[in-house]
């Protein structure tokens, strides 16, 4: 499938023109791009949250090109999402941030639950590099109040194929759980959670 249907597969993922959409691990936008492509700029907010600082900035670039009626209703945040409000250490490349004890980097991360818990969350997705499964501990009480559609990527550990699908249906068994893979290697597989 094309890059902008991984995380809006349109036989999974329905959107309404009331989204607010949470992109964590946002990288420079290009997520957000394909959510306005798909929703065709009809939402009621975006909140997305990138962890590395140069990354963040090229992300607050993009966003201050769009058009202010879009860009009024999008919330960045440099900060990362786990289970707890902590400073970890990361390794930095060009694509991507992962936690490393060992790493040169040193950020702040906070569960989800912390940062939105006020807001009505209809969707969330997560390509975080291995760090899901903690921000989905950290964003619990968003899912049990309001069973947001879940794109979440399930590829950097091999244990996440089976863990992630578990954890969705151990919060509430009401979801329904897909599983697609999206690239010819062993990358881009994605777990969806739906009503």
């Amino acid at each position: 499938t094309n890059d902008d249907d991984q995380y809006f597969t349109k036989d999974i993922i329905q959107l309404s023109d009331e989204e607010v959409f949470v992109d964590i691990g946002a990288f420079d936008g290009d997520t957000i791009e394909y959510f306005l492509n798909h929703c065709q700029g009809k939402f009621k907010s975006i909140h997305a949250f990138e962890l590395n600082k140069k990354i963040y900035y090229k992300l607050c670039e993009k966003v201050k090109l769009m058009k202010k009626e879009v860009s009024e209703s999008i919330y960045l945040y440099q900060i990362g999402i786990w289970d707890e409000e902590k400073i970890i250490t990361y390794d930095d490349n060009s694509t991507s941030s992962v936690i490393s004890m060992s790493g040169e980097n040193e950020e702040f991360v906070k569960p989800l639950d912390d940062v939105l818990l006020d807001e009505k969350v209809t969707f969330i997705k997560m390509d975080i590099e291995g760090a899901e499964l903690n921000a989905l501990y950290g964003s619990e009480k968003i899912i049990r109040n309001n069973y947001p559609k879940l794109a979440i990527c399930v590829y950097h550990k091999t244990e996440h194929l089976w863990e992630i699908p578990f954890y969705i249906r151990n919060i509430s068994s009401k979801y329904k759980i897909y599983l697609r893979h999206h690239s010819f290697d062993e990358n881009e597989t994605v777990c969806y959670a739906v009503l």
